[in-house]
């Protein structure tokens, strides 16, 4: 066996492609029916790879096919990508490599490859992933609807501090104004209820086990909380103006 020297490139990104091979053998039974079995308990995969190399490292790469790969009789170490990710792969090099000038000094190198088999997931390391998708999903989302409560925040308080602008210089008649204060406190009191939600639900996750990322949870409840107790004291504070209008109040500096 050798290794895939460090200094080879990685393959092509474009041309870079693999397929199972058929892994199953099929017997018609006497009834019609058709029974199958695999053949393997591995997965070998056949893959077609491509690399651009300069001359110098084209030279490298003839003497270790050569030498080291002894024409493809020597399984090799080569790090591939599947879905699981970058690993150190056992593969046997098919049929002999095919290069062309791609220019002066840069080759363009084919070849076809059998991996014995790919890093793959196991059943309980299939669930444990899609778990951790789950959480990452969900951390977004909270993150997200976090952040649009944030926004909501600022926009009430601008336009609470204009409206105190107002109220210095007797502006208070200004109903439209008032309408649009309401309208984003009402916002963010429907970002905090949805924020809410949210932080419920990875909640329930979390203590179930599906994961456990107290800190932020905690951090987060926290922070909602903090923005909830200011949204409510805002709606206070927007009745309170609301009331002020209809008593025609805001005409006493």
């Amino acid at each position: 066996m050798t290794t895939w020297l460090s200094i080879f490139p990685k393959p092509l990104i474009q041309s870079y492609r693999y397929s199972n091979i058929k892994n199953t053998v099929s017997t018609e039974m006497e009834t019609g029916l058709i029974r199958k079995r695999r053949r393997f308990s591995t997965n070998p995969v056949d893959l077609s790879v491509s690399f651009i190399m300069t001359s110098d490292i084209f030279a490298v790469f003839e003497g270790w096919y050569q030498n080291d790969a002894k024409c493809g009789s020597e399984l090799v170490t080569m790090p591939l990508k599947n879905g699981v990710g970058v690993a150190d792969t056992e593969v046997r090099i098919l049929e002999p490599y095919t290069a062309s000038l791609s220019s002066d000094h840069l080759w363009s190198v084919t070849m076809r490859l059998r991996a014995t088999s790919f890093s793959l997931l196991s059943s309980n390391s299939s669930i444990a992933y899609v778990n951790l998708l789950e959480n990452n999903r969900s951390i977004s989302e909270l993150r997200t609807s976090q952040q649009n409560l944030m926004t909501s925040a600022s926009d009430l308080i601008d336009l609470a501090n204009s409206f105190n602008d107002k109220r210095a210089h007797g502006m208070f008649n200004d109903n439209k104004y008032l309408s649009d204060l309401m309208t984003s406190q009402q916002n963010l009191m429907t970002s905090a209820s949805n924020l809410t939600d949210l932080a419920n639900s990875f909640n329930d996750k979390r203590a179930h086990g599906m994961f456990n990322n107290n800190k932020y949870l905690s951090d987060l409840m926290t922070s909602q909380q903090n923005l909830m107790t200011s949204a409510n004291s805002l709606t206070d504070l927007a009745n309170t103006f609301n009331d002020n209008t209809t008593g025609g109040l805001f005409n006493d500096n």
